[in-house]
This record gives structure tokens, C-alpha cells and sequence, in this order.
């Protein structure tokens, strides 16, 4: 009997001595100096990461979508009707286009948790992982964006009228979401190259399954800080801080007019 058979005998041997004693479930053991070490998950953790997992992925998820599917579609429908076009609405239908694509590949994803997933049956899946992935995050951060562009777009309009109807044009609205949905998936255009795909062979089972980690350029620290706090910055902080400077500019405005219009309504009732 060779080496590999002999270690797989007291593999099982040990396993089966401390789950009874332990209650822990094995998950990488450790054989130095014929000492072996069981290091594993805790069994009441393992239940509710699992039951976590069905009700966000599997329920909430896929409900989540379906509404958002709708009431989306509605949207757009709508807002590309030939009366109700205009530089704002243009934004709103490409806005409801984005959510629509975040939200089906965000669905695709979770598909990762459902029972069998990592079978060597589901190969074109796993090799398409990395650019649903990068698909996702494009237009998550498109819809981020867009929701700016849009923002910025009706402080114009609405703060700098006679400016408004020069800048706020169907035709600039177009170009400036397709100048945004390319920036954006420019950005993530790395995502795919993040990951590798790997086969992995279970002797218990006899079976083959697949697993999506990270190549050497996700590992790669250097790179994952660079990344990180650029996408944060761009995505994040710069969006955040536009609309909190816009919108109060916007309300700002709005309350001006409101105070003009009351001022304006109790000089003519005297």
C-alpha cells in the first residue's frame, strides 16, 4: 500500500474519532510530524451561513429582480414614447436600462450558491463568471453616474433656465450617456483578468468540481489597494459629493421661488 493510500486511511480514521467528540466539521487537516490538526467551521455557524445564504440568495434575490424587471420595463417603455421624449427623459430610460442589466446579472451570480452549482456540468458558466462579474460592476457604476450626469443636468435646467435650453438637448443627453457607459466599463475592464477558473477533484465523492479564485493579479496587493480605492473614489466619494453640492443647490432654488411666489400672491391680495 503506497503512502497516498495509508495517509487517506488515517485521514478517515481521525475524521470519524472527532466528529464524535468535537462537533466540528472538517474542513482542511494538517498532517506535521504525525501530528494531525483538524481546523473547521463551527456546525451552528455552517447552518446559518447556509440558511442566510437561501433566503437572500435564492428568495430575495430573484424576487428583488423580478420587481425591478417590471417596474423598469414600465419605465422605459414610457419614457421612450415619441411625446415624452427629452434630455431628461433620456437619462431616466438609460438609468432604467442599467438597473435592469445590475440587477439580472446580479441574479446570474447568485446562481453560484444553488445546490450543484460548482458541478464540471455547469463549465460555460464558470467560464463566463468573470465577465458577469465585470458586466455587473459596469453598470452598477454607469447607473451611479447617470444618476449624476442627470442631477447635474436639472440644476442647469432648473437654476440657469435661458442656459438650459442651449445645454439640456436630446442630442447631449445621448452622447453623454454613452460617454459614461464607456468611461465606466473602461474602468472595469481589469474584473475578468482577476480571475481564474480552477478544477478540483473530490476523492470522497469521486466527482469534479469548479471554482472561481483570484489570478495572480488579484492577489496581487499592490494592485487590489490601487484598484480598491480608486473605484471607491470614483464611484463613491466624487458621486456622493456632486449630488450633496447639486441637490442642495436645487433645493436652495426651489425654496427662493417658493418664497418669491408666497411674497409675490400677498403683495396682490393687498
Amino acid at each position: 500500500m503506497d503512502n497516498m493510500q495509508i495517509n487517506s486511511i488515517m485521514t478517515n480514521s481521525e475524521i470519524e474519532s472527532t466528529i464524535t467528540t468535537s462537533s466540528m466539521i472538517v474542513d482542511d487537516i494538517h498532517n506535521d510530524n504525525d501530528s494531525i490538526v483538524i481546523i473547521g467551521p463551527d456546525i451552528e455557524y455552517i447552518d446559518f451561513r447556509d440558511g442566510t445564504r437561501f433566503w437572500v440568495q435564492r428568495v430575495l434575490v430573484p424576487i428583488i429582480m423580478i420587481i425591478g424587471i417590471i417596474g423598469n420595463s414600465i419605465t422605459m417603455i414610457i419614457m421612450t414614447r415619441r411625446r415624452m421624449r427629452s434630455s431628461t427623459n433620456w437619462y431616466l430610460a438609460a438609468l432604467a436600462i442599467f438597473d435592469m442589466i445590475y440587477l439580472i446579472f446580479t441574479f446570474i451570480l447568485s446562481l453560484k450558491h444553488y445546490p450543484n452549482a460548482h458541478s464540471i456540468e455547469y463549465y460555460y458558466y464558470w467560464n463566463l463568471f468573470p465577465y458577469f462579474t465585470m458586466i455587473a460592476d459596469a453598470s452598477s457604476n454607469t447607473s451611479v453616474w447617470l444618476t449624476v450626469t442627470f442631477t447635474i443636468e436639472r440644476y442647469i435646467a432648473v437654476c440657469h433656465p435661458i442656459k438650459g435650453k442651449v445645454i439640456c438637448t436630446e442630442s447631449r443627453a445621448k452622447r453623454v450617456i454613452l460617454c459614461v457607459f464607456i468611461i465606466c466599463l473602461s474602468v472595469t475592464l481589469p474584473t475578468p483578468f482577476e480571475w481564474i477558473i480552477v478544477e478540483r477533484y473530490d476523492n470522497r465523492t469521486e466527482s469534479q468540481s469548479l471554482e472561481a479564485e483570484f489570478s495572480d493579479l488579484g492577489n496581487n496587493q499592490t494592485y487590489r489597494n490601487i484598484y480598491y480605492h480608486m473605484t471607491v473614489f470614483l464611484f463613491v466619494l466624487i458621486p456622493l459629493i456632486l449630488l450633496v453640492i447639486f441637490n442642495s443647490f436645487l433645493i436652495r432654488s426651489v425654496h427662493i421661488s417658493n418664497k418669491e411666489r408666497s411674497r409675490m400672491v400677498m403683495g396682490k391680495g393687498k
